[in-house]
């Protein structure tokens, strides 16, 4: 499986404020880092063309969460009343698993997982 839908890198660096560092350039993956103005930072990675993508939340020397999520077919930006968020889901048999990453006013991660 491959991630057929994406942001391009103009919204991505719009939304992180920030250039890709590189992982794989064949495989097309890609890690964004952000860092808000109480400690946390957020590090999100993906790849195309193994269709998976994960993030990592840290405030200083601690990692606080960590999710790896395999199956992704799309991911986007998108918006509400409280802003831009990232967000994807993968459906895996019964089970959906949806996040949402939001980077202002300051660094917020939503993970659930939901059996159906």
């Amino acid at each position: 499986m491959f991630i057929e839908s994406s942001p391009d890198e103009l919204d991505l660096l719009a939304f992180f404020e920030s250039s890709p560092v590189c992982l794989d350039k064949d495989a097309g993956s890609f890690l964004y880092e952000y860092s808000d103005d109480y400690g946390f930072c957020v590090q999100f990675s993906y790849s195309i063309a193994a269709g998976w993508i994960q993030y990592n939340l840290t405030s200083g020397q601690h990692e606080n969460a960590h999710s790896y999520i395999e199956g992704v077919s799309s991911f986007s930006i998108r918006n509400d009343k409280s802003g831009e968020y990232l967000y994807a889901e993968s459906r895996h048999g019964e089970f959906l698993t949806r996040i949402e990453v939001r980077i202002k006013p300051y660094v917020v991660v939503n993970s659930s997982v939901l059996i159906m």
